[in-house]
């Protein structure tokens, strides 16, 4: 269930963000940019009910909060140093971005499956 859809999600969100460099004209960014957000809170969503399930029962509460913040402090982090990529180009941020989903795709097909 949840391995292989993720894994998916997370390649085709890959795929997405490559195809937005590759693109020549303001279209095919918008196109592949809504592609893009889509997927991507697709395979979060999974994520977020996967990750909790991974816990037991009396610590599901807590570890998921836990996660959460991370996932928040994270975000925040991750949205400035975006911002001061984008300063140096857009070469950059994109292929740590795809590359980071591509890790992910590879890396959730050893994850157990709940």
């Amino acid at each position: 269930g949840r391995r292989l859809l993720f894994s998916g999600l997370a390649l085709a969100t890959s795929i997405s963000i490559f195809s937005i460099w590759l693109t020549n004209t303001s279209t095919g960014v918008l196109a592949f940019s809504c592609l893009f957000t889509g997927l991507s809170g697709a395979a979060w969503t999974i994520l977020n009910v996967w990750t909790s399930e991974l816990y037991p029962t009396q610590l599901r509460s807590t570890s998921n909060g836990y996660i959460n913040f991370c996932g928040r402090i994270g975000a925040v982090i991750g949205t400035m140093t975006f911002g001061l990529l984008l300063g140096l180009g857009c070469k950059l941020p994109i292929i740590i971005m795809g590359t980071a989903c591509f890790i992910a795709a590879s890396l959730a097909l050893f994850l157990s499956d709940t």
